[in-house]
């Protein structure tokens, strides 16, 4: 038998059975040699291949080095990098859960049992709302191979409607595929070439029906600094016209985690006074709008005129439909005793 088969059985045994604070005996290794792979080894066939193992890199401790036994110092992938890997694919709500479970086992077999044990009883639960899209994994297949032959694609694009039902948009889109990037948990595909947008983007699992269309990809290349930026200033991946807006923030022990998560760690900050700092940065109108709402206790737009006017209107109609609908909601009359508070503690804020 080849020495190689012995080492890389040796490897596969240690790589299941051994972590940081557990090793395993010659015996137990032998016996299980012979188990999984019906191999009948020898003590000197096995120390042979553990020296052979060690010559380029101290991969395995003996137990002549520690006492204890055999463990696996070198490992294929990093337990670490292992279940990171293993949480995001589990959590992940754009994966079919026989795609979850797939991804899973094969990364799992580089830890231990210990390991694996560890891992099972902290992983993280997929949210109990989010739905796996079965078209995630054969969409990224079809746009693999687009990429590969630089053709464009042609695809259908779906919405979901008031009775929970998908329904496909009344146009067949036609498109030139660039990059793939991840915002907001959510999988995009950067395009150019539809209709006169230089460029635009798409969720993968939305698209339905992607088909490799016979002409190439003719526009100029699009840059990965083009790509960053457009979904850079796309936030929340809003589209729209981009703008420049200068937002004020209430300085607090929390509002800058909120800039580096949602805009990264590039934003200067505009000191105004001991309380209030600007920031400016480029992003949609729409995007732009929904961070200040998002945040509307911490920040407030100040300028473009017309960015200010939109979310002073937004935030009116919400005013309007509370004080509307809340206040009112209880037809008999136990909400009405706190209309008359209420209404006489937003007009003391105003």
């Amino acid at each position: 038998m080849n020495k190689r088969y012995y080492m890389q059985a040796i490897q596969h045994i240690l790589i299941e059975y051994t972590d940081d604070k557990t090793y395993i005996s010659r015996h137990e290794i032998l016996d299980l040699m012979e188990k999984k792979y019906g191999w009948q080894v020898s003590k000197n066939t096995f120390l042979e291949s553990i020296k052979a193992m060690n010559e380029d890199d101290h991969v395995v401790s003996t137990f002549a080095e520690n006492r204890k036994g055999y463990r696996l110092l070198i490992r294929p992938m990093d337990s670490g990098l292992v279940t990171i890997i293993c949480h995001t694919v589990h959590s992940s709500p754009s994966l079919p859960n026989e795609a979850k479970l797939d991804i899973e086992k094969r990364f799992l077999c580089n830890l231990s049992h210990n390991e694996r044990k560890i891992y099972n009883n902290m992983v993280f639960l997929p949210h109990p709302t989010k739905n796996g899209y079965f078209d995630w994994l054969p969409n990224m297949n079809q746009l693999a191979q687009a990429f590969h032959y630089n053709k464009r694609i042609k695809f259908d694009y779906i919405h979901h409607t008031k009775d929970h039902t998908q329904v496909k948009t009344a146009r067949r889109f036609d498109a030139e595929p660039r990059y793939i990037i991840q915002d907001d948990a959510k999988t995009y595909l950067i395009c150019t070439g539809w209709h006169d947008h230089p460029i635009s983007h798409f969720r993968v699992d939305k698209m339905r029906d992607i088909e490799l269309s016979e002409e190439d990809i003719t526009s100029s290349q699009l840059s990965k600094q083009d790509a960053y930026d457009y979904a850079a200033h796309n936030i929340f991946m809003f589209g729209g016209e981009i703008i420049t807006a200068r937002v004020r923030c209430k300085d607090s022990p929390y509002i800058y985690d909120k800039i580096v998560d949602e805009l990264g760690d590039k934003v200067p900050y505009i000191r105004v006074n001991d309380e209030w700092f600007d920031i400016v940065f480029k992003g949609t109108v729409l995007g732009v709008t929904i961070l200040v709402s998002k945040y509307m206790d911490m920040m407030v737009p100040i300028d473009p005129p017309e960015l200010v006017d939109r979310v002073v209107m937004l935030h009116q109609e919400a005013l309007d439909n509370i004080q509307e609908m809340a206040f009112n909601r209880d037809s008999s009359g136990s909400m009405a005793k706190n209309t008359t508070q209420s209404n006489s503690s937003l007009s003391s804020t105003k």
